[in-house]
């Protein structure tokens, strides 16, 4: 089981500090590594979830492309994908605008993709059967940035059906190879689906006849209470709609980028949430009987790398450092015992591409925790220590902060290292790794955990 954010060109142009500039975040060359990955994923994991994909299709058939089998046969990988809507009366996403496949954007200077949509799917991506711009009461049927996508081998695993969870309907598509595509609430971000593996349907003595289910999901963001109360709602009505409908008798993996960790849960006891461990998503999945299987403390290679510029659309995490592990792969298996987990071994992926490793773990929890901390936040904002930096709303412009930092750092951070002292240069120079990169194609590394099984008689 494996779990990518692959990095929506909609969430990411514009927003983060890396060396050499936005250019790393072009789709081009991105988007073949992201390939890449996901192929070397689907290799070792019969399901793949990816998270903020607004590249499904164009994802999908180049997974399916002849050329990666080796042999001239297509490779038998089949999808499924959850379109966040947007609520009625916001503006478009870029997400929208680039599966349209009628108009590009620019950001940064860099001309986007367009993203081909199977024209089973047109009149549902487009808002409107003909092309044209949809009536302001369309509003709703608007996409985010963020869709959740699974990919799976269909010679490993067989797909029986797509759970719908409250607020979800599935849309018509065309044929058996069209992907399933399930129409999400952007509040209600998981999309669940149940699988087999090939070979055991129908001819083995355990529960279920060897089926499980995996739901993938995106919540929330933000590191206060109030925030981890949102995802533990999000979270617990996912789970809670499962159980209620008898899937607890199946395996359940719960594939996610979940926003949140041990760190931030512990930041909140010290800021005064007393109860913050209690409330936390992570005290509701172990109620609901999940075990988390990805590693959160000391291994660099399965947490986010990455820090926002004050010139991104995202102004409460400007200067914010981010070291931390917030993807995640649970599981939760039925009571009785016939499936029992013999072990489980996550792994990331990405590990030889990050460029990150056990050297480096003392410095970036220092820069995450410490004094140099503070240090950063200064520097991006081009104010001496002794001044503090205001924490921004979320809703303030990035002109604004602009006008009021004019030496606020921008995307290129090899630039503003050069023109430090040595001592702040050398300081902070394990910067210079930031996700994403020319090798890391994503602010997130990808995770897996392969589960090995048997069965009571």
């Amino acid at each position: 089981m494996g779990v990518f954010n692959v990095l929506a060109d909609g969430q990411g142009l514009g927003e983060f500090a890396t060396l050499e500039g936005d250019g790393v975040l072009g789709w081009g060359d991105r988007g073949a590594q992201v390939v890449e990955i996901l192929r070397e994923m689907l290799a070792t994991y019969d399901v793949v979830v990816t998270v903020e994909n607004d590249h499904f299709f164009s994802i999908l058939e180049a997974l399916r492309s002849p050329n990666l089998g080796g042999d001239g046969i297509p490779v038998p990988i089949e999808g499924a994908f959850g379109r966040k809507r947007k609520g009625g009366g916001k503006k478009d996403s870029t997400c929208r605008r680039l599966m349209r496949a009628r108009q590009s954007s620019e950001a940064g200077g860099l001309l986007l993709r367009d993203e081909h949509v199977p024209d089973c799917f047109d009149y549902f991506f487009s808002g409107a059967g003909d092309g044209s711009e949809p009536c302001e009461a369309d509003r709703g049927a608007y996409l985010s940035d963020d869709g959740i996508g699974m990919y799976y081998n269909s010679e490993r695993v067989l797909r029986h059906e797509c759970i719908l969870l409250a607020g979800q309907s599935v849309l018509p598509g065309a044929g058996l190879r069209d992907p399933l595509v399930v129409d999400v609430e952007a509040d209600r971000a998981v999309l669940a689906v149940v699988f087999s593996k090939h070979g055991q349907e129908g001819n083995t003595p355990h529960a279920g006849d060897g089926r499980f289910v995996v739901a993938g999901g995106h919540l929330p963001s933000g590191e206060g209470m109030s925030q981890e109360d949102e995802r533990r709602a999000v979270a617990d009505g996912a789970v809670a709609g499962l159980l209620h409908m008898g899937y607890g008798v199946l395996p359940i993996v719960l594939a996610m980028d979940s926003n949140t960790c041990d760190v931030y849960v512990e930041r909140m006891v010290t800021a005064g949430h007393l109860l913050a461990r209690q409330r936390s998503l992570a005290a509701m999945l172990a109620m609901h009987g999940f075990t988390s299987h990805v590693p959160e403390a000391g291994a660099a290679a399965f947490k986010c790398f990455k820090v926002r510029h004050a010139r991104g659309a995202q102004p409460s995490k400007y200067g914010a450092f981010m070291y931390v592990c917030i993807d995640k792969i649970c599981l939760r298996l039925p009571a009785g015992g016939q499936w029992r987990l013999q072990s489980a071994e996550p792994h990331s992926p990405t590990v030889h591409r990050c460029g990150l490793g056990a050297e480096d773990e003392a410095e970036l929890v220092a820069i995450r925790d410490g004094q140099e901390a503070e240090t950063l936040r200064s520097l991006f904002f081009g104010v001496p220590l002794t001044q503090a930096v205001p924490a921004f709303d979320k809703d303030a412009r990035p002109d604004a902060v602009m006008q009021s930092y004019p030496l606020a750092w921008g995307d290129r951070l090899a630039e503003r290292l050069a023109g430090l002292s040595e001592g702040s240069r050398e300081q902070f120079a394990v910067l210079e790794k930031l996700f994403p990169n020319a090798h890391m194609p994503s602010d997130h590394p990808a995770v897996g955990v392969h589960f090995h099984f048997s069965f009571a008689q």
